[in-house]
C-alpha cells in the first residue's frame, strides 16, 4: 500500500514539473523596433552667424543668454542640465528674426535628410 502511495506521488510531482516546464517554453519573444531619435542641436553665436547672418545686436543678446544660462549650470545640479540647455536654445532662437528661423528651418530640413540612420 504504501508503494502504491508513493509512486502514484511520485508521478504527480514529476508530472507536475513537466507541464509547468513545458509551458515556460512557449513564451515568444518579440523584439522592439530601435527607435533612432534626433540629437538637439546646439546654436551658438558662430554657426547661427554662418546659418542665418545674425546682426552685431542679436549677436550681443545671444551671447548674453549663454552667459547666463552657463551661470544657472554652474549652480544647478547635473539632472537639471538636458531641460536647461533645451531652454537656453530656445532662447537664443528667440532672438532671431520669423525670415531667419525659416532659413534655420530649411537648414535644420537638409541636416535631417542627410542623415542615414534609417538606411541599413
Amino acid at each position: 500500500m504504501k508503494k502504491a502511495i508513493l509512486t502514484i506521488a511520485a508521478l504527480t510531482i514529476l508530472s507536475l514539473g513537466n507541464s509547468f516546464a513545458q509551458r515556460a517554453a512557449k513564451v515568444i519573444v518579440v523584439q522592439q523596433p530601435k527607435v533612432v531619435s534626433q540629437p538637439v542641436v546646439n546654436y551658438n553665436v558662430a554657426t547661427l552667424d554662418r546659418i542665418v547672418k545674425l546682426s552685431r545686436q542679436q549677436e550681443s543678446q545671444i551671447l548674453k543668454i549663454e552667459r547666463e544660462y552657463d551661470l544657472l549650470a554652474r549652480n544647478r545640479r547635473a539632472k537639471n542640465q538636458g531641460q536647461l540647455e533645451l531652454q537656453k536654445q530656445k532662447d537664443i532662437i528667440a532672438v532671431l528674426t520669423p525670415k531667419q528661423y525659416d532659413r534655420l528651418k530649411v537648414y535644420e530640413k537638409g541636416l535631417r535628410n542627410s542623415r542615414v540612420a534609417y538606411r541599413y
